[in-house]
């Protein structure tokens, strides 16, 4: 596992066993492309007793996004192309100032693709700095851009 997905990983407060799954698919993905995974990020929701649920798992190369959702449990992978082939982007943020986040901070982003497919993120807590990462290195510089003719 690269170094940082392992930090990102501890950062979450994951276990060892879910650190294990998270380094176990990653090589799974890494096979299913020549690209090298440059960035993760994991969905996660605060639950109402204070622990952290986490949802789903993305894995970012420089053209491609690679979903698991419920990673814990699933093993299917979402691939979609990512370079220029964003068409919109919502973004919302509950007690997040888009720098600073605190443990009640929420932060959304729901993205439509050029090819009718989407992609859904949520962060919760410290999460959402890392969520910030993602948009501004990965989804924002690969929004749509027509074919010059």
């Amino acid at each position: 596992m690269r170094r940082e997905f392992g930090r990102y990983c501890r950062a979450l407060q994951m276990g060892d066993a879910l650190i294990r799954r998270v380094n176990q698919l990653e090589r799974q993905v890494q096979s299913l492309s020549a690209a090298d995974m440059e960035r993760i990020f994991i969905n996660d929701a605060i639950q109402s007793d204070g622990g952290r649920q986490y949802q789903g798992l993305v894995f970012f190369s420089s053209d491609c996004s690679f979903e698991i959702k419920n990673f814990p449990q699933g093993d299917s992978v979402d691939i979609d192309s990512i370079r220029n082939n964003i068409v919109n982007m919502q973004v919302s943020a509950t007690e997040f100032d888009f720098k600073v986040a605190s443990s009640k901070s929420r932060l959304t982003a729901h993205l439509n693709m050029a090819t009718g497919n989407f992609l859904w993120l949520t962060a919760s807590a410290e999460n959402c700095s890392y969520l910030m990462d993602v948009i501004r290195a990965f989804l924002v510089p690969n929004f749509y851009r027509p074919a010059s003719s």
